[in-house]
């Protein structure tokens, strides 16, 4: 297999944490983006959290890159003839990249804490993943630091390596507006309404749902137990953390109405 060089792809890194709502916003930007390829969880963070893996250096090229994953049957014969790929990393810092590629883009999905931090609780009484572990507090630190660092440059507060675009999950789930205003951006002409069923990757729901509702989706933290809200009120109070979720709020409220004689934003239905 070799690439066409006439016929390069627009490819995203896609940086989300676990149970950040980001395989449900990667899933609609995949139904929309024109022969869209989506890899899940590129350099999954339990092997490298074990000790038994190492985070990449980068330096592979793209192409490499491409020729090693189409290896496997998943991804056989589908990445050399995609117009898009999306490669998704879970829980990790912005500076990691599987591959080296001049024209990468990168987006950072981000979702209130308070919601993010009740999911990751709530899942992890169900789960071995070292991500969500409660017993550890170098863990717990890692996830919180890695949230930082991913508002931060999401809220424009942090000077990014490269160009990167910032979609607000909770934004997002409730807002077409914001949808809309997305889909410019990304240069489509048509794009569709976020799906009802909770996608499967990732493991689902971590309360159990199979389908989306919105209004549970962005008040998450009021469905934990006594114990579990102990365990959240202690992440949230950390100074930084509550910055953070202020400015957060701050911006879900500007983007997502339409701004005070703006020009409508008409979105077409997608027959994708």
């Amino acid at each position: 297999m070799s690439l066409d060089p006439l016929r390069v792809p627009d490819v995203y890194l896609i940086h989300h944490m676990k149970r950040s709502g980001g395989h449900a916003v990667i899933y609609w930007l995949a139904k929309n983006f024109p022969r869209a390829v989506f890899v899940n969880n590129e350099n999954p963070v339990q092997p490298i959290l074990e000790g038994r893996r190492s985070l990449p250096d980068g330096r592979l090229p793209y192409e490499d890159w491409v020729r090693k994953k189409e290896r496997s049957p998943g991804y056989a014969n589908v990445l050399a003839d995609a117009s898009t790929v999306l490669v998704s990393l879970e829980d990790h810092e912005l500076r990691v990249r599987p591959f080296s590629h001049p024209a990468i883009g990168t987006i950072v999905i981000v979702r209130r804490p308070q919601n993010l931090f009740a999911s990751r609780i709530r899942k992890s009484s169900h789960t071995h993943l070292l991500a969500y572990s409660l017993d550890n507090p170098e863990l717990i630190g890692r996830a919180v630091r890695i949230f930082k660092e991913h508002a931060r440059a999401a809220l424009g507060l942090a000077e990014a390596a490269t160009p990167l675009q910032s979609i607000f999950y909770d934004a997002w789930l409730i807002s077409a507006h914001y949808r809309a205003t997305l889909a410019q951006q990304f240069g489509l002409d048509e794009w569709s309404d976020p799906s009802a069923e909770l996608t499967t990757e990732g493991g689902g729901s971590s309360f159990g749902e199979t389908h989306v509702d919105r209004a549970a989706l962005v008040r998450r933290a009021e469905l934990l137990g006594e114990a579990e809200s102990t365990v959240l009120e202690r992440i949230m109070s950390d100074q930084e953390m509550i910055d953070l979720s202020c400015r957060i709020e701050e911006r879900i409220a500007e983007i997502s109405a339409p701004r005070a004689g703006a020009p409508p934003l008409h979105p077409a239905p997608s027959n994708r």
